[in-house]
């Protein structure tokens, strides 16, 4: 449970960095190797590709609900 949360949060910030990897990865205090790693698992996990701007919107809205539900 924990990891997903880390990577909703990653997730997050890599919006509100604008899918910016660097700042993205030192926002959340962590090497750009690590950020690439949790966005393949973010992926991996919904069958959206984090990189492709056609899955970047499906990718928000569901962040946005979940964040918003808790």
């Amino acid at each position: 449970m924990h990891n997903h949360v880390q990577l909703l949060d990653t997730l997050c910030k890599w919006f509100e960095y604008s899918g910016e990897s660097q700042a993205c990865a030192e926002a959340l205090g962590i090497h750009r190797n690590s950020l690439r790693y949790r966005l393949e698992k973010i992926g991996e996990l919904t069958g959206c590709d984090p990189y492709k701007t056609n899955d970047l919107l499906r990718l928000y809205l569901g962040a946005q609900m979940i964040t918003r539900h808790d």
